[in-house]
């Protein structure tokens, strides 16, 4: 866990608030169909993952995907 002076936030505060914030603005803009309670991770996948990643990387958080194909 990493304090970022310039941001005064940390790294974790970063990882928990800024996914949640995604979600706030999907309900804002109208864009969650999904009614009741829906675990985030079932909320950004297909056409949403990507726009999801990268609105994280804009706001500092660097995720990187690897695909690994195990026989």
């Amino acid at each position: 866990n990493v304090y970022e002076h310039e941001n005064n936030i940390t790294t974790m505060a970063k990882t928990t608030a800024l996914p949640a914030a995604q979600v706030a603005k999907l309900i804002a803009l109208k864009k969650k169909t999904e009614t009741g309670v829906v675990p985030v991770e079932s909320l950004f996948i297909r056409e949403r993952f990507q726009p999801f990643i990268d609105e994280l990387n804009h706001l500092g958080v660097e995720i990187e995907c690897i695909e690994e194909v195990v026989m």
